[in-house]
């Protein structure tokens, strides 16, 4: 048995994500609680609350770097904000 012991190292990212001045985590949790029906489920115990994505990342309110694992076709294609295609829409 392979017993790992310490958290895997994230390759670099030059992105910095902007401070989140949205709802808080509570807030959110409790207008889902309180909006959507009980049959919607999350995959955690505690959902992530994500708050912008950029390329294969995505980042939660605290700022917190996650690998975008759940991505649709598109974003598997190119990521979430694609500079040059941003640029394209601009």
């Amino acid at each position: 048995m392979v017993r790992i012991t310490s958290q895997p190292t994230m390759p670099p990212c030059a992105h910095t994500p902007r401070p989140h001045r949205g709802l808080s985590r509570g807030e959110v949790l409790a207008l889902r609680r309180e909006h959507v029906n009980f049959a919607m489920f999350t995959y955690h115990r505690e959902p992530l609350m994500i708050v912008e994505g950029h390329m294969q990342w995505l980042f939660d309110e605290t700022g917190r770097r996650h690998l975008d694992l759940f991505g649709g076709i598109v974003t598997v294609s190119i990521g979430h904000c694609h500079p040059r295609l941003v640029r394209a829409g601009e």
